[in-house]
């Protein structure tokens, strides 16, 4: 206010100079003009820009007055009614904390940062988020609740099913097989099945960090290390940080339930970038060596269906997804047909099962027509054992060896004491070799190679005339083989890849592929691999010849759960548009 006086009383002084003759003037006429001219205009400029910032205050006070919808408070109407040329403070934080209003309502435009509504509108943002996040617990809290109680149903149901099955009343045939079939459709198709078909999948990754660490925990040791690589020297690996960090909470969280787009959707990225790395090693040793593809890829191939029908299962309406994107929905029955997007990744992971399945089935396949078509009948000895048996022969017989030793049609006695022979004359040797070296003052390691060598003669003689033999001497050469450290080279251990299971797998993979009868095609599949796994891939029996051989095992074991487990909410959720069932259905209609 002051500046605007002196500016008014500068403003006349000049214009006053403008009437003075022009001799007694300090300065022209165009400089007295000019300046009195500046001052007017900055007077006026400054007195514009209070009554605009008095204005706006005004208006201001006016708006957050009317969304609150309560009276004019009087420190306000104090501020607002005062005099134009006073410059409104900033409220302190305390009292606009508490100006903010409690509801929903109020203004979406934010406040410039230090204007006087600023506190109060991040802290309304605050209370609405707190809001938010309460809303999204009991939900969240509710609706699992409820996965619980669909689950404590279900399983009450299955016991009064089974009591029905085995009630001691009088009831004919066709009616107990119509129970024991509510009963299967109960088991399988409920939401407990749903939650442990998950956790099934879930436990192949588990088992995955497990492998990586124990692999970790036996590399580190330099000796065993060097066991593994010659040149060059092998450096100590690198602890599995992805696999424990990573993939194992991923895998943990999905088998309860939480997050499961999320940590299903991580999964399946895992798997593909596995699968990705080890089918480019695989078209390389195709193209270079000429070598055919291994089972390992078609497993990678079968865990990427297994992991989209994962994330199919999970996927619901948006709007519930919104809300809690973890649990799997209890109230999804078969009548919903699934979209067509959920159709086509339906389609891809039967594809992918049916490759695994078809895959395995081949190689079993070529066993038998190997063996002369016989099923039953196990091979007398693995390849590595018939060339070991094939060269101590030649090197025992030389050109006194007969044709008939080296095939199984010469009949059993024949090869087993030329198979006998040929293991008294390696360990012989062996046992010359090694006294010439202990003469001659070999060191320590080279006896101990000797004795190898022996004790692998034996187990080679032994576990042939075992096998070939087929009496009660298996057990006593089985038991030798593996003292003698034989059993390192898998001698005498049966092959469980050589089993009839994938037969039967590979004749239901087809209707699987096309879509026919999908739920009675699960049931059955789901059967056969839970019994071959449990059969032909017991990792935790006795007889495994060493670690890394029992993990493979393992690797088998959850391979066949994980597809078990894919399988089962395969058949929860009905094959999709992309079968033969619904094309029949279309016809039919």
């Amino acid at each position: 206010m002051h500046k605007h006086g002196y500016d008014c009383r500068v403003a006349i002084f000049h214009v006053q100079a403008l009437l003075v003759p022009e001799k007694t003037r300090q300065i022209s006429l165009p400089s007295h003009l000019a300046i009195a001219i500046r001052r007017v205009l900055g007077s006026c400029k400054l007195r514009c820009s209070i009554s605009l910032e008095s204005g706006k205050r005004g208006s201001k006070t006016s708006e957050k007055m009317q969304m609150q919808n309560l009276p004019r408070p009087p420190e306000a109407a104090a501020i607002s009614g005062g005099s134009s040329s006073e410059i409104q403070p900033l409220l302190p934080p305390v009292g606009a904390v508490a100006d903010a209003p409690a509801g929903p309502g109020f203004s979406r435009a934010i406040p410039g940062p230090g204007g006087p509504a600023a506190a109060g509108y991040w802290a309304r943002i605050k209370v609405r988020a707190q809001q938010q996040m309460i809303e999204m617990r009991e939900r969240a809290l509710e609706q699992q609740g409820q996965e619980w109680r669909s689950a404590a149903e279900n399983l009450s149901a299955v016991k009064i099913a089974a009591q029905e099955v085995v009630a001691p009343e009088p009831a004919s045939w066709s009616e107990r097989a119509r129970r024991s079939w509510a009963l299967v459709k109960l088991l399988d198709s409920g939401p407990l099945a749903k939650w442990v078909a998950r956790a099934l999948v879930c436990a192949f990754y588990v088992n995955q960090v497990a492998e990586a660490v124990e692999m970790w925990v036996h590399l580190k040791n330099a000796p065993h290390r060097r066991r593994w690589a010659d040149e060059p020297p092998p450096r100590p690996p690198a602890f599995p940080v992805f696999m424990v960090a990573v993939l194992l909470p991923c895998a943990l969280l999905c088998a309860g339930g939480l997050l499961v787009p999320l940590t299903g959707g991580a999964l399946l990225a895992t798997t593909l970038y596995e699968d990705a790395r080890l089918s480019w090693r695989q078209i390389v040793s195709i193209v270079r060596y000429g070598s055919r593809p291994t089972e390992l890829l078609a497993k990678r191939l079968a865990m990427i269906g297994v992991a989209l029908l994962v994330v199919a299962h999970s996927a619901r309406d948006r709007a519930k997804m919104r809300t809690y994107a973890g649990m799997l929905l209890t109230d999804d029955q078969g009548s919903r047909t699934p979209g067509r997007k959920k159709s086509a990744a339906l389609l891809a992971g039967r594809l992918l099962l049916a490759c695994l399945l078809l895959f395995a089935g081949l190689s079993q396949v070529r066993r038998v027509m190997a063996r002369g078509g016989a099923l039953w009948q196990a091979a007398a000895l693995t390849p590595r054992q018939q060339a070991a048996a094939a060269a101590a022969l030649q090197a025992a017989y030389g050109p006194r060896m007969q044709p008939d030793m080296a095939t199984p049609s010469g009949g059993k006695g024949s090869v087993a004491e030329a198979a006998m022979t040929a293991a008294e004359a390696a360990v012989t040797a062996a046992g010359a070799a090694a006294a010439g070296a202990a003469a001659a003052g070999a060191p320590l390691p080279g006896i101990a190679a000797a004795g190898a060598t022996a004790g692998a003669a034996a187990a080679v003689g032994g576990g042939a005339a075992a096998a070939i033999g087929s009496g009660p001497g298996a057990a006593p050469d089985l038991a030798a083989a593996t003292a003698t450290g034989a059993a390192r080279h898998h001698f005498g251990v049966p092959d469980s890849h050589d089993n009839n299971w994938q037969l039967l797998q590979m004749v239901l993979c087809v209707p699987l592929a096309l879509g026919w009868q999908t739920g009675l095609t699960c049931r059955g599949l789901v059967a056969v691999l839970l019994l071959e796994a449990v059969t032909c891939w017991p990792f935790w029996a006795w007889y495994w010849p060493s670690w890394h051989y029992a993990a493979h095992v393992r690797l088998h074991f959850f391979t066949n759960l994980a597809v078990a487990g894919g399988l089962v909410l395969l058949q929860c959720l009905g094959a999709g548009h992309f079968t033969m069932d619904s094309l029949l259905g279309r016809k039919t209609d």
